[in-house]
């Protein structure tokens, strides 16, 4: 459990990694649905790698219940990382990525004239709170595929 919170950072810094990839190629690819729910993908990698190295280091067993701790702890830590880097890129580093938001949004056919796309510390810490309930859910099944009690 207490390399858990460092693959939590590291987690949290190669899904910003994976961000600036997409940065560097085309900045509107950062706000773009299938890019930003990728992160996901790198964070469930993230929390699956954590499961696993508890689960080896206590002889491929692992309880359910210490899975989801793991698996949870790590995308807390991660995804803390991921909010406090969208923040600053679309408050401070490149605040023109909202109005790509707002157009991609239009481009699809979504009424977008009652949304503030200002980027607050409020929506910021309400999306990650948000995102603790869904992280949850991916703990859990994560943990239920990964355990091992025999």
């Amino acid at each position: 459990m207490q390399r858990t919170p460092l693959t939590g950072i590291y987690t949290g810094l190669a899904i910003i990694v994976y961000l600036l990839v997409f940065y560097f190629i085309d900045r509107s690819l950062i706000v773009n649905p299938f890019v930003y729910w990728g992160t996901l993908l790198v964070a469930v990698i993230g929390m699956a790698s954590a499961v696993k190295r508890v689960r080896s280091a206590q002889g491929e067993k692992i309880e359910k219940k210490e899975a989801l701790k793991t698996a949870f702890l790590v995308y807390v830590i991660a995804m803390a990382f991921f909010y406090v880097f969208f923040f600053a890129m679309l408050r401070y580093i490149d605040p023109s990525l909202t109005a790509l938001q707002k157009a991609a949004m239009e481009k699809a056919g979504q009424d977008t004239s009652k949304i503030d796309f200002t980027m607050t510390i409020g929506k910021t810490i309400s999306g990650y709170v948000i995102s603790l309930i869904g992280g949850f859910l991916v703990s859990y099944l994560l943990a239920s595929v990964m355990k091992r009690d025999h």
